[in-house]
């Protein structure tokens, strides 16, 4: 089968949401409190290190840039990491049942907190597949991720 390779992957940390430990609200459907993510606190599961590709290159794509309104500076980041669906199930994030991909576990709200040598704080936001081969259907997985909180500034403002 074949599989694309990635143009300079680096480690990429997932804090996957803990669904079971989160408390729901089921008429607001989101969490009360706040959301348990894994690996984020001791005794709360793993962290997930997988290689990615990382892109701020495209149009809408921002990595740190300054938004001046009334209130002050705000800096945003918007971007993607491509995935190898093969990464991905020896990673756990995806099952395979009967030549299906089944079970992702990566979801919306999921949050990023390493890329290679940096620490971040983003969040995923959505997924696109591609790389289809015929025969051989999606070998990619595109994970857009974004700032959620662009108003956390460190260092000189």
């Amino acid at each position: 089968m074949p599989v694309p390779n990635l143009i300079h992957p680096i480690k990429v940390t997932f804090e996957l949401i803990d669904r079971a430990n989160t408390v729901f609200d089921l008429y607001a459907r989101e969490p009360v409190g706040q959301v348990v993510r894994m690996g984020e606190s001791p005794g709360t599961g793993s962290r997930i290190v997988i290689k990615g590709q990382i892109s701020y290159y495209f149009a809408g794509a921002k990595k740190d840039e300054p938004f001046y309104e009334a209130g002050g500076v705000t800096e945003a980041s918007v971007g993607y990491i491509s995935l190898r669906f093969k990464d991905m199930i020896k990673a756990g994030l995806v099952s395979v049942s009967g030549g299906q991909y089944t079970n992702m576990i990566l979801k919306r709200g999921d949050r990023i907190i390493q890329m290679g040598k940096m620490v971040v704080d983003y969040y995923v936001g959505g997924f696109k597949d591609f790389a289809h081969y015929p025969a051989h259907d999606q070998t990619m997985l595109q994970v857009n991720f974004t700032d959620r909180h662009p108003g956390y500034q460190q260092g000189d403002l």
